[in-house]
């Protein structure tokens, strides 16, 4: 039987070993700093893999369900608020349908059903015509959620950045 490096081995949660392969010459040990927790990779694989994350804000007594954009969301706002381009209304669209495409539900029930499949193409527009006719007092904190949602990547691709060299 030949010796292993101890730090190779790992016990798996089956009773077995697995065995981590041996560091390149010149490669660094990580740290535990730069290893990243169960939580992290989950939420890093959703964030890269499926790009959804999604976040509860309660306001003003109401619950609201938050969302990652798609690409195509993010061209059905550049198209909405287009219309705006050069006003000094553009930011106040931008930010309205930015909330509206990420708002899933209000109190639980969805915030926006299309009824037909033609409509899909317009479901941003029409979420945006149904949000336009809240508050900015209510829009503006949500913005500011939707922001924090899409920027908790960030840290966890730094993270991982340090530890891929």
């Amino acid at each position: 039987m030949t010796e292993q490096d101890p730090r190779a081995a790992e016990e798996v949660s089956d009773g077995t070993e697995a065995f981590a392969p041996p560091a390149k010459p010149g490669e660094e040990e990580l740290t535990s700093e730069q290893v990243l927790t169960p939580d992290e990779e989950v939420s890093l694989t959703e964030a890269i893999m499926i790009g959804r994350r999604e976040r509860t804000v309660y306001l003003y007594d109401h619950k609201f369900r938050l969302k990652t954009l798609t690409v195509d969301e993010e061209l059905q706002i550049a198209l909405v608020a287009k219309k705006w381009l050069g006003t000094d209304g553009y930011p106040r669209a931008y930010k309205t349908v930015i909330v509206a495409a990420s708002l899933v539900e209000l109190d639980g029930e969805p915030f926006f059903v299309p009824i037909s499949r033609e409509d899909e193409d317009e479901i941003v527009r029409k979420k945006f015509e149904k949000l336009k006719r809240y508050y900015p007092v209510l829009v503006d904190p949500l913005y500011a959620e939707f922001s924090k949602l899409e920027q908790e990547l960030a840290p966890l691709l730094e993270k991982l950045g340090k530890s891929s060299g």
